[in-house]
């Protein structure tokens, strides 16, 4: 739970706020009092659902009985783009209004919004509501800036004790901790809960009985998320707190589910990952309900949206000039969209797109114009065939960024080598920041695109290779065998990383799997040759130094290779296998005071329930008898 007021917010700020809040509740401002009461605001966030695997959007097979409901008793936006095809920039624009060109968050884990930025869960605090979020993935943890204005918010609780942790939560997990909260609440007592249910995002594990009810498995979770916002909305209804409910459903982003060459998302900006549904419903939008609007909208529109329907100015957010869906407009404006993604896990060339009316243009490493009208797949380029309307779209997009310049509200992080792992279960692969997103000579994302399924195949190859070395059984001709084909198995996963690094010889990440096999296969000459480079471009990876020492270590350059570990320690001091391999290497050059040091160090800062303490203490003991061996050992040759 996030301290309320946020900590750190400049002083100025905060008074303008407090200014403005006073000016609504004592009517001395420009906002005039909203003709019926403010509404209480349920704000849910399904992740990665595509518009047109809902019932509402025309799936006849989904099993979404209650966005349907509420998209017949409300309005319903058929065209609306996400700003981004991945979780924490969009969910950053749904909050503040503002374009990731602005807010600055270009990616997963790698960004963090600070608390210069302002978002609508702050507007609505200040101005009486109640507030609390509810997320069900580790990618919006409150680290990464977006509790601010919440006096609740929770989320995936994270362990520093797991090597491979699965850190989201179920729909059912999630809206339970939401009914307790909302529970607490006096029934007249107006709220804003943001709600965030991750069960569509891959690996698909839907639980029973939808699994069995949907075949496809994609569908069965889409299906059990929409069944537990039937529990939380009966919940509210029990309680007679939805009187006055205004909901608003949206996604963060789609799947391409092999579209464009891509399985899951974030590489591209192809609406296979950026058309999401948006519905509005409850009492606030009741004469409203059927409706339909066709216009292209994004999802960034949703904050000013919420004011207008709270009756709060849209100038109580200052920096967002995106109009309310509900504002009369009857032009199409062009929109803006991003994939920032490729770059900062790939260093493959980023992608950015401008939607209007019915064409989309796409700048990446190549311009790539659609007519989605006509098109909707996406899959017949016109950019040779209508070089005048890329130059006019060229020249909106230019317009967009110009009117959405950065606000200096995102500082960059480095992500170390347990919260990589965490990461990499809920499939995000991330590197850092630095560099050019669209530098010319960077690879192009879609001849790419293919390398993530090669580098997760060699993944599930070594994790193959080390389950079985973990298990070897007791006979010796039984055991080799049982090596032999862990060997094999990252021989076979060395091949396919040399081919993506080939190809890409800037890709850290694919670079430092690559080293990490040719590592267990002590091949350290090679190991450390391609850790140099992953040190190279990226300086701040503690997992790079960690391994390069290990093989530095293995070819006997004991010095350079114990500074590097020592540099991981530096950059990552929470990390208990650094410091256990620093003193399993002076142990071994019989140096146990050094040995000693490091693993009193490690003590320090470990979890004592890291799976690791038990090896840290087990080693630590067996030094000090070894210590005590050698001390005595004088005495018994008196």
């Amino acid at each position: 739970m996030s301290a309320f007021p946020p900590p750190g917010r400049s002083v100025a700020r905060r008074a303008v706020r407090w200014v403005l809040a006073c000016a609504v509740v004592l009517g001395c401002g420009p906002e005039a009092p909203p003709e019926s009461p403010p509404p209480s605001i349920l704000l849910v966030t399904f992740d990665t659902t595509r518009a047109d695997h809902l019932g509402a959007y025309g799936r006849s097979e989904a099993g979404t009985e209650t966005l349907d409901r509420l998209a017949a008793e409300g309005v319903v936006f058929d065209a609306v783009s996400s700003v981004s095809s991945v979780t924490l920039p969009s969910h950053t624009s749904i909050l503040s209004g503002v374009y990731p060109s602005a807010h600055g968050v270009r990616d997963n884990a790698v960004f963090v919004l600070d608390d210069q930025a302002l978002l609508v869960s702050e507007v609505l605090a200040e101005r009486g509501w109640r507030t609390a979020a509810f997320v069900g993935g580790y990618v919006l943890d409150p680290r990464f800036g977006l509790d601010q204005g919440f006096e609740r918010y929770t989320a995936p609780p994270v362990s520093s004790r797991a090597e491979s942790t699965h850190v989201d939560r179920r729909a059912d997990v999630v809206v339970g901790d939401a009914l307790r909260w909302l529970s607490e609440l006096d029934p007249d007592e107006r709220f804003f809960a943001w709600v965030h249910l991750y069960d569509p995002h891959a690996p698909f594990d839907p639980p029973s009985p939808w699994k069995e009810r949907f075949p496809d498995p994609y569908d069965a979770e889409i299906a059990f998320a929409d069944a537990q916002l039937g529990r939380l909305l009966a919940g509210l209804a029990r309680r007679g707190q939805d009187a006055n409910l205004l909901v608003a459903m949206t996604a963060d982003h789609g799947e391409s589910l092999g579209e464009h060459g891509e399985r899951s998302h974030g590489a591209f900006v192809y609406d296979a990952t950026l058309h999401v549904p948006l519905i509005l419903s409850g009492p606030p939008v009741a004469s409203l309900a059927g409706t339909r609007v066709e216009r292209a909208v994004t999802n960034a529109s949703l904050a000013p949206t919420l004011l207008d329907l709270a009756g709060i100015d849209p100038g109580a957010m200052p920096d967002v000039h995106l109009p309310s869906l509900l504002a009369p407009d009857s032009e199409d404006r062009p929109l803006y969209a991003e994939a920032y993604n490729p770059y900062y896990t790939f260093r493959w060339h980023a992608s950015r797109g401008v939607i209007s009316g019915a064409y989309k243009l796409i700048e990446g490493k190549q311009a790539e114009l659609y007519d989605r009208s006509s098109d909707p797949g996406e899959v017949r380029d016109l950019a040779a065939e209508e070089p005048q309307r890329v130059a006019a779209l060229g020249e909106a997009l230019d317009a967009l960024l110009a009117a959405n310049p950065p606000l200096g509200w995102a500082d960059t992080r480095e992500v170390g080598a347990k919260e990589q792992r965490m990461l990499e279960s809920l499939g995000y692969l991330e590197s850092d920041t630095g560099g050019d997103p669209f530098d010319p000579a960077l690879p192009d994302a879609r001849e790419r695109v293919g390398d993530i399924a090669r580098i997760e195949k060699a993944g599930e190859w070594d994790h193959q290779a080390q389950a079985i070395l973990a298990d070897l059984p007791p006979v010796a001709f039984e055991r080799r065998e049982r090596e032999r084909e862990a060997r094999a198995l990252r021989e076979r996963a060395r091949d396919l990383l040399a081919d993506v690094t080939a190809a890409n010889p800037s890709d850290p990440f694919a670079l430092g799997r690559l080293a990490s096999v040719e590592l267990s296969l002590e091949n350290y000459d090679e190991a450390a040759r391609l850790l140099e480079r992953v040190v190279s471009l990226e300086p701040g990876g503690s997992v790079a130094h960690f391994n390069l020492g290990s093989a530095l270590l293995g070819l006997g350059r004991v010095e350079e290779g114990v500074r590097e570990i020592e540099t991981a320690i530096a950059l990552e001091p929470i990390q208990p296998r650094y410091y256990l391999r620093l003193a399993r290497h002076y142990s071994e050059a019989g140096d146990l005071d050094q040995a000693t040091h490091w693993l009193e160090t490690a003590a320090e800062h470990m979890d004592p329930n890291d799976p690791m303490a038990a090896q840290i203490v087990a080693f630590r003991e067996r030094v000090a008898l070894e210590r005590d061996r050698a001390a005595d050992a004088p005495e018994s040759g008196r």
